[in-house]
């Protein structure tokens, strides 16, 4: 049996614990793959826009007891908008509360003179607790051009650290790149803008490579395929090589 898992999303729905009821949903489907005992677990993130990258960090654990990291380091740039934009977010009593800076990345873009570069906030390479149940089969990541930000961390972090195959075509998103936007309107035309606020290094720790994740087996959908309802990437997928877990 292949077990398939649409990875689809890194947005979780608390802003303050991104991975609660992600962790719930997490632990559901590897009791699912632990009854069902798959040769092969198959994770998709070619649609996968990103969201949040501990939430991707939360899952790997039920994956590989390997040292690991999604990123290397993380800065951002503070401005009165984002801070504004922030608070705004935030219910009457906590927003009175402090509670941005209960939060490391909240901290980088409070503390410190507005218009500043926060210091570059390091990310070790670390070994997590192990995630139970815990699959060591053959694992495939499939992604693609649509695959971006957090998802292109997490691509990239089971590419760096050996967690896992890598098939498909290169990911949409580039892991050295920026993310964090903030949405205004332009005051004449009303126009929508967004603009990045942080900027992420990716895994391997390499600022001069700029290039997207390049998967281990490279497969690429064609017009053709898609035609005839074909998906080459899946099914190269479903032969997915052996691996180790620590």
């Amino acid at each position: 049996a292949v077990a398939y898992m649409d990875f689809f999303s890194l947005i979780g729905d608390n802003l303050f614990d991104a991975t609660s009821s992600f962790t719930k949903a997490v632990d559901a489907m590897f009791h699912q793959v632990a009854l069902d005992k798959p040769r092969v677990l198959i994770i998709d993130v070619r649609e996968n826009g990103g969201g949040e990258d501990s939430m991707a960090a939360e899952f790997l654990r039920h994956l590989t007891e390997k040292p690991f990291r999604l990123l290397a380091s993380w800065q951002v740039r503070r401005s009165r908008e984002m801070r504004e934009t922030g608070k705004s977010i935030i219910r009457i009593p906590f927003r009175w509360m402090g509670l941005p800076l209960l939060m490391a990345e909240g901290r980088q873009y409070y503390l410190g003179k507005e218009g500043s570069l926060s210091p570059p906030s390091t990310r070790p390479i670390r070994t997590w607790p192990r995630g139970e149940p815990f699959f060591d089969g053959p694992v495939c990541v499939l992604t693609g051009p649509h695959t971006y930000s957090a998802a292109t961390e997490f691509a990239e972090g089971v590419k760096a650290f050996g967690l896992a195959t890598i098939v498909g075509e290169e990911t949409g998103g580039q892991p050295n790149s920026f993310g964090n936007q903030f949405a205004f309107r332009l005051p004449r035309s009303g126009l929508s803008v967004q603009i990045a606020t942080g900027t992420a290094q990716r895994a391997s720790g390499n600022v001069t490579d700029f290039k997207p994740v390049i998967p281990d087996i490279v497969v690429r959908t064609t017009a053709a395929d898609i035609q005839k309802f074909f998906d080459p990437v899946l099914e190269r997928a479903v032969n997915c090589p052996a691996r180790t877990t620590k």
